[in-house]
C-alpha cells in the first residue's frame, strides 16, 4: 500500500496568559496541545482517532487540514484533502448552498464541469434540495452538516477528515453517512481519518485506531485494544464512588444526593468494568421533605444520548418502600447481572419522583460507564456485534 500521510514529530503549542499594556508585566505560558506525534497512513485506510476531551484530537485534524500551522514537526500528504470539522467549516455563510458546493470543488482543484456532474448527487444525498439556493447562514446545524458531509464524500478528494461534527446530524442521516463512508472506502481509493466519542461508530467504520492522551499518541493499532485502553484511561469513567457533604450535595431544597456509587463485585472503584461484571448502582438520598412515597428511576443512555432502557422502584410495593418515610437517609440499590452490556460506553441519569407522578429532581449524566470485552470476541460467533446490549441468555438443546 502507498502512503498518503506521513506525520513526523508533530507538535502544537498555544500561548495563554494576559497581555498587559505599557508598564504591565505579561504573564504568559505555553500549553502543548500536541507533543511529538508520529504515524503513517496508507491509501484506503479508515483510521479512528479517540481520546477524552482535551487529548488533542481536534488540534491534530486542524493541523492536517492546514487550518492552523504546527509549532514543530512535518506533515507530508499525497492527494487532495477534504475536511468536515466544526459545523460550517469550509463554507462561506453569505453564499448559498449551491455556491458553496462549487466553491469547495474549486478549492479541491476541480473544474466547473466536474463539479456540475456531481452536483445533483450531492444535493440529493444531503436532503437540502429545497434550500440549496438559500444562504448557508440560514441553515440549521444539521443542514450544514448534511451538506458539508455530502460535499466531502462526493467531490474529488483522496483524503477525508471527519471530526465529531457528525453527531449533530439526525439519526437517519448519521446512518446514511456511515453507509456512505463504508461505500467510498470499499475500493481502497479514499482514505479517512475519523474522530468520534462514539465507540460503536469507530468499531463499525475503522480498521485501525489511534489513541491520544494529553497531546501524546499513546497507542496505534487494533481497534478493540485501543478502545479498552481508552476506557481505562478515561477518568470520567473511573469515577464510580461519589460522596458529597451536606453543603455541596446536588439536589433541591427537599432532597439531596449524598452519595452515588457503581459497585462491581471483587473490584475496586478504579478498576475498569468488564462485560462479565455484575454491578450495583447505588444512590443515597437525604430527604428533608417527607413524601408519601419517593421513587428512583435510572435511565440508561448511549454515549450519543439515545435512550436505551430504564428501571424504577415503581415496581416495588408501598410497604417495601416504608423505610423511606421513617428516616431522612435512604439507600437505593439496583442490581444488574453480568453479561448484559456490550463493549461500549453508557451514561446513566437518575430521576427522583414523588408519589409516583411528579419528577422533583433529575441528575443527568450521574455516571459515564465504559465496559471492556470479556472472554471470546463476540464478532467471532455473531458476525458483527454492534448492538448496545450483548446478553448471555439461557439455552435448552434437545436432540430428537
Amino acid at each position: 500500500m502507498s502512503k498518503v500521510l506521513q506525520i513526523e514529530n508533530l507538535g502544537k503549542s498555544y500561548q495563554i496568559g494576559e497581555y498587559g499594556g505599557i508598564g504591565v508585566q505579561n504573564q504568559n505560558e505555553n500549553i502543548d496541545a500536541l507533543q511529538n506525534v508520529s504515524f503513517e497512513v496508507n491509501r484506503g485506510e479508515v483510521v479512528g482517532i479517540i481520546g477524552k476531551n482535551g487529548a488533542g484530537k481536534s488540534t491534530l485534524l486542524k493541523l492536517l487540514s492546514q487550518i492552523t500551522m504546527p509549532t514543530a514537526g512535518i506533515i507530508r500528504a499525497k492527494g487532495k484533502i477534504a475536511s468536515l470539522l466544526e459545523v460550517g467549516t469550509g463554507m462561506h455563510p453569505d453564499l448559498t448552498g449551491r455556491e458553496n458546493v462549487f466553491l469547495n470543488g474549486a478549492i479541491l482543484g476541480m473544474s466547473k464541469a466536474e463539479i456540475k456532474s456531481k452536483f445533483d448527487e450531492i444535493v440529493r444525498f444531503s436532503g437540502c434540495e429545497a434550500f440549496i439556493d438559500t444562504p448557508i447562514k440560514r441553515y440549521s446545524s444539521g443542514m450544514k452538516v448534511r451538506l458539508g458531509f455530502s460535499v466531502a464524500a462526493f467531490l474529488d478528494s483522496e483524503i477525508i477528515i471527519i471530526d465529531e461534527v457528525l453527531a449533530v446530524g439526525d439519526a437517519e442521516f448519521q446512518s446514511k453517512a456511515i453507509q456512505k463512508i463504508l461505500e467510498i472506502t470499499a475500493d481502497g481509493a479514499k482514505t479517512i481519518l475519523f474522530v468520534s466519542h462514539n465507540m460503536a461508530s469507530v468499531k463499525s467504520l475503522c480498521n485501525r485506531c489511534l489513541l491520544l492522551e494529553k497531546g501524546k499518541l499513546i497507542y496505534d493499532g487494533d481497534i478493540d485494544k485501543a478502545i479498552s485502553r481508552y476506557m481505562g484511561y478515561d477518568t470520567q469513567m473511573s469515577d464510580r464512588n461519589k460522596v458529597w457533604i451536606t453543603g455541596s450535595a446536588p439536589g433541591n431544597a427537599d432532597y439531596k444526593l449524598r452519595a452515588a456509587r457503581i459497585v462491581a463485585k471483587g473490584k475496586t472503584f478504579e478498576e475498569p468494568l468488564s462485560t462479565s461484571d455484575s454491578i450495583a448502582i447505588e444512590v443515597e438520598i437525604e430527604s428533608v421533605q417527607k413524601a408519601e412515597r419517593l421513587d428512583i428511576t435510572f435511565q440508561l443512555m448511549s454515549e450519543a444520548g439515545d435512550f436505551l432502557a430504564a428501571t424504577s422502584t415503581f415496581q416495588i410495593s408501598d410497604s417495601e418502600l416504608k423505610a423511606n418515610k421513617e428516616g431522612n437517609m435512604t439507600l437505593f440499590s439496583c442490581l444488574i447481572p453480568a453479561n448484559i452490556f456490550n463493549q461500549s460506553t453508557y451514561r446513566i441519569n437518575c430521576l427522583l419522583l414523588e408519589n409516583r407522578k411528579t419528577v422533583v429532581h433529575r441528575f443527568d449524566d450521574l455516571f459515564k460507564l465504559g465496559f471492556t470485552a470479556a472472554g471470546r470476541n463476540p464478532e467471532s460467533w455473531m458476525g458483527q456485534a454492534k448492538s448496545h446490549f450483548l446478553p448471555h441468555l439461557n439455552w435448552n438443546i434437545t436432540v430428537k
